[in-house]
């Protein structure tokens, strides 16, 4: 927002870990999302504090990928600047947020995977190779790598390749 929005948002105590629950400022909207874990917009005098009368505020949670809330996104700003569709922006943003903490999440559980593999892999006294349905290969632990006389960075290569390379 202006740099005017931005003071009277300070002034209303709109910061990182200013307390919004119901029970310590009453109806306002982030309190209630928090409350109810759902969007809303509060508009006006629908707020309980007189000073938010002028403002429309539109929240909704944020959830992590077990489902416990983490926080939520507002969209706030004077009543007589509301769009109809501020609270659908709202709700997008956030389902676009939750679903960018679960990628991350599948990502770091592929990476323990990938890392577990590795390390089980490696802790064979026998040389492994492994290769896909398409003759890629997929891992080369220490050992078959020496034997062969090849590079664990072969992994992705095709294996008729890796055969031809050594004749």
């Amino acid at each position: 927002g202006s740099d005017e929005e931005k003071e009277i948002g300070l002034r209303a105590n709109f910061i990182p870990g200013a307390q919004w629950s119901e029970e310590k400022v009453g109806t306002n909207s982030i309190g209630t999302a928090l409350l109810l874990d759902q969007p809303i917009q509060i508009r006006g005098n629908e707020h309980y504090c007189r000073m938010f009368h002028p403002w429309s505020c539109s929240t909704a949670t944020i959830h992590d990928p077990r489902g416990r809330i983490i926080g939520t996104l507002t969209i706030a700003g004077p009543l007589e600047k509301v769009q109809p569709h501020t609270l659908g922006m709202v709700v997008t943003a956030v389902s676009a947020i939750e679903t960018q903490l679960k990628l991350q999440k599948a990502l770091h559980s592929l990476e323990y995977a990938n890392n577990y593999k590795n390390a089980v892999m490696e802790s064979i006294s026998e040389g492994i190779l492994a290769v896909d349905f398409e003759g890629t290969v997929t891992h080369i632990n220490n050992i078959m790598a020496r034997y062969m006389g090849l590079s664990q960075e072969k992994t992705g290569e095709r294996f008729k390749e890796l055969l031809s390379e050594k004749n």
